[in-house]
């Protein structure tokens, strides 16, 4: 039987087209797993190529801008693949080539803050996959923080505010990751061998400071660095390092580091360095633009009979109270999250001694009668602090001191103490023993002159 069926051919040259295959769409290919990798792979190549290329300043610009392309473009493929199905095959070759190396050095090596910037995006892209075990990698870890370092931490490179937030934003998500993950934290932290700590409290001066030991911790002290700093880097800041101190309780390598370590001596030293730039004297007469009405009809006086006064209501002012207070809030939520009782009593003895006894009572002491410009400042200063504060040992210990009240050593604790670690104990010793005063008999006490002698004096 034959069969009339017209073939395709016949009706392609019917119509008067020509037949040809379909093809598959541009949207088949860009899913396409294999058609990924290999975009990714032409990409990376091109860095790998630029990097080995002789450095020629003349064709630097150039070169930068097509590495900030290229990463640009890693980047974006990494959070492609990130939002697709199964199978990763771009994240499997970075995990496997160790590719962030290579782009980790090229960003640190250009000191060009566009390609440091899109480095910083690729690593951050690498961390939200949640894949390959990326924090969990030493190698990965190093490479981040090598370059991270380079950038901020060594003053060659000047950056932006958007390029250093986003620095801080991993950092951050690493701290939020060790704290959801506590076994990634040797990975990000390694201490020093027990010899080399021994090395460094050979002296008690530097057993009180104690040691700075960036390369055990880099993440931490790239944290504590900008606890201070307004905006989103500060937000990251602070609240990666609660992170870092809440490990400390599951942690006892961790925990006796960072009593050994100098950032109990670095956060005291921060917040007695802001509240130094709080003015001596002190003003508390309204300016003539926002005089209440009552007072404007009345005698009251808007001439301070001291020039050198700061007014309280100044923005200047204001906005140095604010970083003081904010700072001091942070002190506050940090004992609150410590889950170390070593760490939290180092903590409380260097705010004691440091900020308490060498810089608030001094400032208190310096004010007098005659001079009421420094009375209203520290009493108004004082108050401030004692309205922020919330944390009862923070509370007891300030009204303890300025009051020369006397503790009652036969007084039953509330709660059992938890035995102090050696280091801890030496810590303390030497902070005693260095902030003591050389001449006994010169030394100033409350009990000589409280906060009570003040206020009736004033």
């Amino acid at each position: 039987m034959v069969n009339f069926a017209p073939s395709q051919d016949f009706l392609a040259r019917l119509i008067g087209g020509t037949y040809t295959p379909k093809k598959p769409s541009h949207k088949t290919t860009a899913h396409d797993p294999q058609a990924r990798l290999g975009r990714f792979k032409r990409s990376f190549n091109s860095i790998v190529d630029i990097c080995n290329r002789p450095r020629d300043v003349s064709k630097d610009a150039a070169h930068f801008d097509q590495l900030r392309t290229l990463l640009d473009r890693l980047m974006s493929l990494i959070n492609e693949e990130t939002r697709a199905p199964a199978p990763h095959l771009c994240l499997q070759y970075v995990a496997s080539s160790q590719a962030y190396v290579v782009v980790g050095r090229a960003a640190g090596v250009s000191q060009n803050e566009p390609v440091v910037s899109s480095a910083i995006a690729v690593y951050a892209a690498l961390i939200d996959s949640e894949e390959e075990e990326f924090l969990s990698n030493a190698a990965f870890a190093r490479s981040l923080m090598r370059l991270i370092t380079r950038v901020i931490d060594s003053g060659n490179l000047l950056i932006g505010v958007e390029t250093e937030t986003a620095i801080l934003e991993v950092l951050f998500n690493i701290s939020a990751k060790i704290r959801l993950q506590p076994e990634i934290l040797s990975v990000w932290f390694q201490t020093s061998s027990t010899a080399q700590q021994q090395d460094v409290f050979s002296d008690e001066k530097e057993r009180f400071v104690g040691a700075t030991q960036k390369n055990d911790f880099p993440l931490c002290y790239l944290l504590v660095d900008r606890v201070h700093h307004e905006g989103r880097i500060g937000d990251f800041a602070r609240t990666g390092l609660l992170y870092i101190f809440e490990a400390t309780g599951r942690s006892s390598a961790l925990e006796e580091w960072v009593v050994s370590s100098d950032l109990s001596t670095l956060m005291a030293s921060g917040l007695g360095a802001l509240y130094s730039q709080l003015s001596r004297e002190l003003s508390l007469l309204h300016p003539d633009a926002t005089l209440p009405a009552v007072l404007a009809m009345s005698d009251y006086s808007t001439t301070h009979p001291r020039a050198t006064a700061e007014s309280a209501f100044s923005e200047r002012h204001q906005a140095h109270m604010s970083t003081f207070l904010s700072y001091l809030a942070f002190w506050q939520d940090v004992l609150d999250h410590c889950r170390s009782a070593d760490v939290r009593q180092t903590l409380l003895d260097h705010f004691q001694i440091l900020f308490l006894q060498q810089l608030l009572y001094p400032s208190l002491l310096q004010s007098s009668d005659t001079d009421a410009g420094s009375s209203v400042a520290v009493l108004t200063y004082l108050t401030a602090i004692l309205e922020s504060l919330d944390y009862p040992e923070l509370i007891s210990m300030l009204l303890v001191y300025l009051l020369a009240i006397k503790e009652d050593s036969s007084a039953v604790p509330s709660a059992p103490t938890t035995p102090r670690s050696p280091t801890a104990i030496r810590r303390r010793e030497s902070l005693r023993l260095l902030t003591a005063p050389e001449d006994s008999d010169a030394a100033t006490e409350p009990a000589l002159f409280s906060l009570v002698d003040l206020v009736i004096n004033s």
